[in-house]
């Protein structure tokens, strides 16, 4: 576990609003669940044999000898809510998350024991089309925050109409062979053996190469479920490759499973985050069923991707105010400006609202990497003006001490 403290802090700022913002587009509303759940829920929807329930849950008692969880994951916990919901139930909900989960694991590049995710559900949904939204959705945010090597991983690991068949075979299989496999994929022969197909050990990846497929197993609604996302994505340009070892590691999931890759991260843990359709999850819990897909990606490694991109998250502005009377006049421009700058990737820095002489401004703007001042002193205030100086080109204009001017002339420089 770990603080997040700026300047790396501006990045996760900055992704999250894009997120907010392209999620919102697409008909995602935000939805906040509880950190601390009920351990039921947890065995129930994510699966008993699965390893986040067996071995990386944070699990204790509270002081009600309830047992409680630190939530590992969010779709579990949104399912609940909409379960929940007298306003929702029965409704279309497409929702989106931000925040913290807790998993206690080997630390990995990227991955933290709390991290933390964003996800999107889409509850009440059945249509492959909304699978291929999901997907062409995901992959233009990557995109817009600046990863263009991003790769689509797509499978269908069917339903419970055919998946029986699969795993009899898979099982069949992997009993043959299974003194090549690592100690965690002979527990999983039994328990879970589609979890196999993902396994990041290197023997037990070369052993599956031979192995049955999902797709030759595929049950005729499942086949079409899955063309029709295929063609959609084929028609919105959208670059996939179809990985027939793709499972995904919940045992919620069913027909289309997807990742988001990237190979600037290496290894074999190269995944920025993965989801898929889950049908029969409310019925785990209880519920009916309904038809649902959605995704979870992780922030920490996205924003490890993100830093490889030089484009600027935020323009820094240094506000210079020379003398106490310039500083009494002015202050309630200054303040107008900064509210005016809201949301336009504009961030005033080591802003302590201090009058110093301006050779003592500009040198802390200059250690600060400030791109542009804002100056105002005796004579800016007898003519009512301010300076705004460009630190990179060494230049500066002087314009009306009006907070709509001032920042209407700011967003120009900023925007050459």
């Amino acid at each position: 576990m770990r603080d997040v403290l700026p300047p790396e802090s501006l990045k996760w700022q900055h992704l999250e609003r894009i997120a907010g913002d392209i999620f919102s587009s697409f008909g995602y509303t935000l939805s906040i669940t509880p950190v601390l759940e009920s351990t039921d829920l947890f065995c129930r929807s994510i699966g008993d044999s699965t390893d986040v329930v067996s071995k990386e849950m944070y699990t204790f008692k509270d002081k009600g000898e309830e047992s409680v969880t630190l939530r590992p994951e969010g779709t579990a916990s949104i399912m609940r809510a909409y379960l929940a919901s007298g306003d929702l139930y029965g409704k279309l909900f497409k929702t989106w998350y931000w925040g913290p989960m807790f998993r206690y694991e080997r630390p990995q590049k990227g991955r933290y024991r709390q991290f933390y995710q964003f996800g999107l559900e889409a509850i009440g949904a059945d249509s492959p089309y909304v699978d291929a939204e999901l997907i062409f959705m995901l992959d233009h945010f990557y995109r817009a925050i600046g990863i263009s090597d991003i790769q689509v991983h797509l499978n269908s690991i069917g339903c419970d109409a055919c998946r029986p068949a699969y795993k009899e075979a898979l099982v069949q299989f992997l009993k043959a062979c299974s003194t090549g496999l690592c100690e965690d994929c002979k527990r999983r022969i039994d328990a879970n053996p589609l979890r196999i197909l993902d396994c990041k050990n290197e023997a037990c990846s070369k052993l599956i190469h031979g192995a049955p497929i999902m797709k030759d197993f595929l049950c005729p609604t499942c086949v079409t479920h899955n063309e029709s996302v295929m063609s959609t994505l084929n028609s919105l340009g959208v670059k996939y490759v179809v990985n027939n070892n793709l499972v995904r590691g919940l045992d919620y999931y069913s027909r289309t499973v997807f990742e988001f890759v990237t190979e600037k991260i290496g290894g074999r843990q190269n995944a920025l985050g993965g989801g898929g359709r889950y049908d029969g999850l409310s019925a785990q819990l209880g519920s009916k069923t309904v038809p649902s897909v959605g995704y979870a990606g992780g922030v920490e490694r996205t924003i490890m991707m993100m830093e490889m991109s030089d484009k600027s998250l935020y323009t820094d502005v240094y506000m210079a105010i020379l003398d106490d009377n310039t500083m009494k006049a002015y202050l309630p421009l200054v303040l107008e400006v900064k509210k005016l700058c809201v949301g336009k990737s504009i961030k005033f820095i080591e802003d302590d609202l201090k009058v110093r002489d301006v050779k003592k401004h500009l040198s802390r703007a200059d250690k600060a990497g400030a791109s542009f001042a804002l100056i105002a002193g005796e004579t800016e205030l007898k003519n009512k003006m301010i300076i705004i100086k460009d630190l990179r080109n060494k230049t500066e204009d002087k314009v009306n001490a009006d907070a709509t001017e001032v920042a209407r002339r700011l967003f120009e420089k900023i925007d050459k």
